[in-house]
């Protein structure tokens, strides 16, 4: 009888160390990437580099406005792949050569960076930020992001992965990836 008492123990006791992990890295992750982008906000003029606190869901809902498909309302500030108005497929360039593409930008005017989560259903995260700032944020990590101008005349999306990014366009305007 106590053996089966000790293994239920056992089990429940597993159950719980595995969620607390689970639990304890989501946040660790969100409070490392957090730290991360205060520390470039410190070390960074507040002209090259602003987290929008206020003023998010408004950018976010102004470039869905411009470049989103809308097809219901759970679908809200995430899934923007799937749902970009007139996507079209602009180049290919590898990896490594990332940081020579986004070159391209005007290095004295700022964007909308959004980052885009891991999953469909992740909210994006978005940062006002000239060319210098995008690069030290995009080194945090790998993955797919978004570039907006601030005047809203062009999105960008950039597929990335470990060999290849392709950059996509939402419409007709002209990028600067469009330029040769």
């Amino acid at each position: 009888m106590s053996q089966v008492y000790l293994l239920d123990a056992i089990k429940i006791y597993k159950t719980y160390v595995s969620y607390r992990d689970v639990v304890w890295h989501y946040f660790r992750t969100d409070m490392y990437w957090e730290e991360k982008i205060d520390k470039i906000k410190k070390e960074t003029n507040s002209k090259d580099f602003r987290v929008p606190f206020a003023d998010w869901s408004a950018i976010l809902k102004s470039i869905e406005t411009y470049f989103i498909v809308k097809e219901d309302s759970n679908n809200i500030f995430s899934n923007w792949v799937a749902r970009l108005k007139d996507k079209q497929k602009i180049k290919t360039c590898r990896a490594v050569d990332l940081e020579t593409e986004l070159g391209k930008l005007n290095a004295k005017e700022n964007f909308w960076l959004v980052i885009s989560g891991d999953n469909p259903t992740t909210k994006n995260l978005v940062y006002d930020c000239k060319l210098n700032v995008i690069l030290r944020v995009l080194g945090l990590r790998e993955g797919d992001f978004f570039i907006v101008n601030k005047k809203y005349e062009w999105l960008t999306y950039f597929r990335y992965d470990q060999t290849d990014v392709e950059i996509f366009k939402s419409g007709n305007t002209q990028t600067p990836w469009d330029k040769k």
